[in-house]
């Protein structure tokens, strides 16, 4: 497999972002190099890469999230992580949005003792335990880009001590999650061993 012809990923150690582009390449079954930015500076100014995650793949070079997953999910279209219909498509990217500007930046400053983010992010899991109720997935029995996205960030939750224990169906969901090959292969080694 040569490393200049071959789809690549350049991320970083313990980034959420990063784990979403490995979990939505796994779940596609992509065959890619990962490269940590930090050891390949270089190649990843090479070929016009300055922060992490990005895809290089042929002629594409990018390093935006929604357009490196929207490029994974076209260029490898089974199983499809957005829904063919428009409506639904649009509906998927706004909750993926959601959860990248509401949800996301409050672990950190709960994290910090923030009784305002903790209060916050406590009301938005009952949310999401709602939402994965009765479901294999995320609001649904295929697995898609919310799942992807989710996925990480609970994986992250939980390493730094969030339980999910009060949220019955969302902790169960995590743990179907986290108990797929595809999210298993995402994981670095140092994680993989911490799961273990």
């Amino acid at each position: 497999m040569s490393i200049s012809s071959t789809t690549k990923l350049f991320t970083s150690a313990s980034c959420v972002q990063s784990h979403i582009v490995r979990f939505a390449a796994e779940v596609k079954g992509l065959e890619y190099i990962e490269l940590d930015m930090a050891q390949h500076a270089d190649l990843a100014l090479s070929v016009d890469v300055v922060e992490s995650p990005a895809l290089s793949d042929r002629n594409v070079t990018t390093g935006e999230l929604d357009i490196i997953i929207e490029y994974i999910d076209e260029q490898h279209p089974q199983p499809p992580l957005l829904p063919a219909n428009t409506a639904s498509r649009a509906i998927y990217r706004k909750q993926v949005r959601s959860f990248h500007k509401q949800l996301f930046p409050l672990l950190e400053a709960a994290k910090e003792g923030d009784a305002a983010a903790q209060t916050s992010m406590r009301k938005y899991l009952q949310q999401m335990d709602s939402m994965v109720q009765g479901y294999a997935y995320f609001a649904s029995n295929e697995i898609s880009v919310m799942d992807v996205t989710i996925g990480p960030w609970l994986w992250a939750a939980k390493q730094s001590g969030l339980s999910l224990k009060t949220f019955r169906d969302l902790s169960a969901y995590a743990d179907r999650l986290f108990a797929l090959r595809s999210f298993q292969a995402s994981l670095g080694h140092k994680s993989k061993s911490a799961a273990a």
